[in-house]
């Protein structure tokens, strides 16, 4: 109900912000319902079962990030610190998304 109060009033980056942030979280809900189905399973493979909950921390950190990039276009410039806090949040996780897909590949092997 509140997104179609805020499309009325002509609030699109709200409504597409709120959206996009409630079906990430949402796939991030299924990839964790799907690992618990699989850990209680009687099938156990010690490498296997740590790799679904690097892959649930890797769409968080992009899910963070789209939603960083979001809230913060057009709203800074330059030279405000704040946008310089949200380049080190960004960079961070980037770094983050990295080691995580090298720990995958890891997993993988």
């Amino acid at each position: 109900m509140e997104g179609v109060q805020s499309i009325f009033r002509g609030q699109y980056t709200a409504v597409a912000n709120g959206l996009l942030d409630r079906v990430l979280l949402a796939l991030m809900l299924a990839e964790i319902l799907y690992t618990l189905v699989q850990f209680t399973g009687d099938r156990i493979d010690r490498m296997r079962l740590v790799e679904p909950f690097l892959v649930i921390g890797l769409i968080a950190a992009v899910r963070r990030i789209l939603i960083i990039t979001a809230e913060s276009a057009g709203r800074f410039s330059l030279y405000n610190p704040e946008f310089l806090a949200f380049l080190s949040e960004l960079a961070l996780l980037s770094l983050m998304i990295l080691s995580i897909a090298w720990a995958i590949r890891l997993v993988r092997r």
